[in-house]
């Protein structure tokens, strides 16, 4: 798909952009879905419109829109990382850590140099109750990636909470 072949899909594109640059969620959304339905015999189009929908209804914890949104993207391009990274995003939102592992996973596998994945991974395994593995990973990750905010935020949480657990007063 390049811009002389589509110009009219790409100035949509640009246009559901602007919206979501500027915060009006539903109108992206209205276009997203409009791309659906025009260019419903574009497979790129709809990966793309499907994938920026799963997107968008994670930030708006619509988490089921958002689900179902990017397994139709990743049917459409199952090679994306990024796409299992939002998946294993949801189901942590969701607190589902056994889905969100292994969308992790896949997402590390196709992509192992990605400090945000590896983030996503340790963090989810932290939380699925293998607390020492999941440090040990978010440590790890913190060595490749030391200037990632999310990696040092989950640490800071992580220490909190090992050291609320293990006070005296809780005990």
């Amino acid at each position: 798909m390049d811009r002389d072949n589509i110009p009219e899909l790409y100035a949509i594109w640009d246009e559901a952009r602007s919206h979501i640059e500027s915060g009006n969620y539903d109108k992206a959304i209205e276009i997203y879905k409009y791309i659906l339905v025009r260019y419903s015999d574009n497979d790129v189009a709809a990966e793309h419109a499907n994938a920026y929908l799963g997107d968008i209804f994670l930030t708006l914890r619509q988490l089921d829109l958002a689900e179902d949104h990017i397994k139709k993207a990743i049917s459409y391009n199952p090679e994306k990382p990024d796409y299992y990274y939002i998946l294993g995003f949801i189901y942590s939102v969701k607190q589902q850590w056994d889905k969100a592992i292994p969308e992790f996973e896949i997402a590390v596998d196709k992509k192992p140099d990605s400090g945000e994945y590896l983030r996503g991974l340790s963090w989810a395994i932290y939380s699925s109750g293998d607390r020492a593995k999941g440090l040990a990973s978010l440590n790890e990750t913190s060595r490749l990636t030391p200037t990632n905010v999310n990696i040092l935020t989950d640490l800071a949480v992580t220490h909190m909470q090992n050291s609320l657990f293990s006070s005296p007063a809780l005990k």
